[in-house]
């Protein structure tokens, strides 16, 4: 990871700890541009480690996707933003539409996000999920 991307967008997951959203029945301009950046540090950190077919799906105050390592599929959500969730739910995943697949790991959101997420997927064996 290039120093200009760590001091320009590894923040987004120190940030979600100390970030007082706005709650509202819609998404706010605020919680937007949080995810704007977490998008981006996230499809940065799949294509930097060689990680593929990256998608986010926005939701109402969290979001979710899927990423590629090798032959697996990965599915991940940030949770809820405004409640105090202080981790990201990521686990093994069939496809890019399986929102169940294999056993919830949770990666702390702090300073070692970017290693206990690398090595969560890294060190997790294949498993092919039905």
């Amino acid at each position: 990871m290039s120093k200009s991307r760590t001091q320009a967008q590894a923040q987004w997951y120190l940030d979600i700890l100390t970030i007082a959203f706005i709650s509202s029945s819609g998404r706010t301009q605020q919680y937007a541009d949080f995810e704007r950046e977490a998008k981006k540090w996230l499809a940065g950190f799949c294509k930097e480690n060689g990680y593929t077919q990256f998608e986010l799906h926005s939701n109402h105050f969290e979001f979710s996707g899927f990423f590629k390592v090798g032959g697996q599929w990965w599915h991940f959500n940030s949770c809820d933003v405004r409640g105090s969730m202080n981790a990201m739910m990521v686990r093994t995943a069939a496809h890019n539409k399986d929102y169940s697949g294999g056993r919830n790991q949770w990666v702390g959101y702090d300073i070692n996000f970017p290693v206990i997420l690398r090595q969560t997927v890294e060190r997790t064996p294949f498993q092919v999920i039905q």
